[in-house]
């Protein structure tokens, strides 16, 4: 027999055949003018009194708390299909749509948006560096939750963002750092790309900087041999494990026309030389859904990052590097090209980057052990005593 309390905005009583308090709060009347209630239950009678605080305040905010709230999963899902699909490039919604569904759902997907709490996320997110995830990783997950819980905000679904106030936890893993190849080990990757297929394309990549996918959706209607330029414009967009979508427009969205050094034409010479016995030898195998594109496999489709990844690892360790990502050679142009006295907001016009703050913080590493340049400039300066 349940023993009731005072009726009333607040009511709490212990229903004691299912071992429950439920808590009573009384609603602003409905559209039709008839009288509405909530009902929460929990097992302490300080948790109900809790909830009940929190609906108050959530229906004083102009949120209709009159029915169960729905799940953050359910939330996700909505977003997902309204927001994101419409708002996001085709590869920004594949990565998004993973981390939501193998990710934020399984691990917070099951509560309800009322009772979200930051120590919900904060568990989990423990959990994922406990799992090996880097700190990036991480905070990318967080990011994506609180942009989902932010939209719910702005429909009155939720007064706050848990994700958003949510502390990351420490001790991730940080991620490996970027490193760039040396003038001599430069000569030994271009010496060991020439007899290789895809010679062409990592060459391509180290001596202009291009963005693998900026590489990847080249056309040959944007290379002009003849006038020894070249004009990046689009990026290839990739879904899941890097399957290829669509061609969209570059990061920047910016275009620009690149000079070609005498390796790059000799270069893409070859590969025009290469796909054209590519095509013969494939015959109606030939792929046509991707027409006119410059580094094809050899069947005409995009090649897969993990074989470029594979590919590239396969040539660094033939010719005593280091293991690379295809992506460090970005990295390699750069600072090869501060090196040898290039002024850097030429360097940054050549990657495609507005300003300087990019390339200096993250695409350029010094090449050599000591820094030379501040004593030689001193001695000049005021002479030498020696």
């Amino acid at each position: 027999m349940a023993t009731r309390r005072p009726r009333g905005d607040g009511g709490i009583y212990k229903d004691e055949k299912a071992g429950l308090w439920v808590g009573r709060l009384e609603l602003k009347p409905g559209p039709d003018g008839q009288r509405r209630q909530r009902k929460v239950r929990a097992r302490t009678k300080r948790a109900v009194a809790e909830r009940l605080r929190e609906l108050r305040a959530a229906e004083l905010g102009g949120l209709d708390v009159s029915t169960k709230a729905m799940t953050v999963a359910d939330l996700s899902e909505a977003w997902l299909t309204t927001v994101a699909h419409n708002r996001k490039a085709p590869s920004t919604l594949a990565r998004t749509t993973y981390t939501i569904r193998h990710y934020v759902i399984p691990a917070v997907g099951h509560h309800r948006l009322d009772s979200l709490r930051p120590e919900h996320v904060e568990a989990w997110l423990a959990a994922e560096v406990k799992a090996g995830r880097a700190k990036r990783t991480v905070e990318g997950y967080r990011l994506t939750l609180a942009e989902v819980l932010t939209w719910a905000q702005k429909r009155r679904l939720m007064t706050w963002n848990p994700a958003r106030l949510a502390e990351l936890p420490v001790g991730a893993r940080l991620p490996a750092e970027k490193r760039s190849l040396t003038e001599d080990e430069a000569q030994q990757l271009l010496a060991a790309l020439e007899g290789e297929r895809m010679g062409p394309y990592f060459t391509t990549l180290l001596l202009l900087g291009l963005r693998p996918g900026e590489a990847d959706a080249l056309a040959w209607t944007a290379v002009d041999l003849d006038a020894g330029t070249l004009t990046i414009s689009h990026a290839l967009q990739r879904g899941d494990g890097g399957r290829p979508l669509s061609i969209g427009p570059t990061k920047t969205k910016a275009t620009r026309v690149l000079s070609l050094p005498d390796r790059v034409s000799d270069a893409l010479r070859r590969q025009r030389s290469l796909q054209a016995q590519d095509r013969l030898a494939a015959g109606p195998d030939w792929s046509e859904d991707w027409p006119g594109l410059v580094f094809t496999t050899d069947h005409g489709t995009p090649m897969y990052p993990s074989n470029m990844r594979r590919d590239f690892a396969r040539i660094c360790a033939g010719a005593g590097l280091p293991r690379l990502t295809p992506y460090e050679l970005r990295h390699s142009a750069a600072s090869l090209l501060v090196a040898a006295g290039v002024p850097p907001f030429e360097a940054a016009d050549l990657l495609g980057h507005s300003d300087l703050r990019m390339l200096e913080r993250h695409y350029r590493h010094r090449l050599t052990p000591v820094v030379t340049a501040g004593p030689k400039a001193l001695d000049a300066m005021f002479g030498s005593r020696r």
